[in-house]
């Protein structure tokens, strides 16, 4: 739009719910539900997010250790594995 570069997905926290969706004018529209196992706020501001996708994959959303505005995903739920299973990190943008 207006020649900004887009994200991939927009995301909503909602309960146990991660909704990823888009937007269109200024209004969320989901594609998908991911469902939330489980939810820990590490310290102020960080936080590790185990969640499952409806194809069934299990993934954690960790915040970075240097930014708190930042997720990093990895494909699994086991720590011991998050050297082998990184993703990749996505920027927030936090909104009331």
């Amino acid at each position: 739009m207006d020649g900004e570069i887009q994200p991939e997905y927009y995301v909503q926290f909602d309960g146990l719910q991660i909704n990823y969706g888009h937007m269109k004018d200024a209004d969320f529209f989901t594609d998908h539900i991911d469902e939330i196992s489980y939810l820990e706020e590490t310290s102020p501001g960080k936080y590790i997010v185990k969640a499952e996708a409806s194809a069934g994959i299990q993934y954690t959303l960790k915040s970075a250790e240097n930014d708190n505005d930042v997720l990093e995903y990895y494909e699994t739920w086991n720590e011991k594995e998050f050297v082998d299973t990184y993703r990749g990190g996505s920027s927030l943008s936090r909104c009331n």
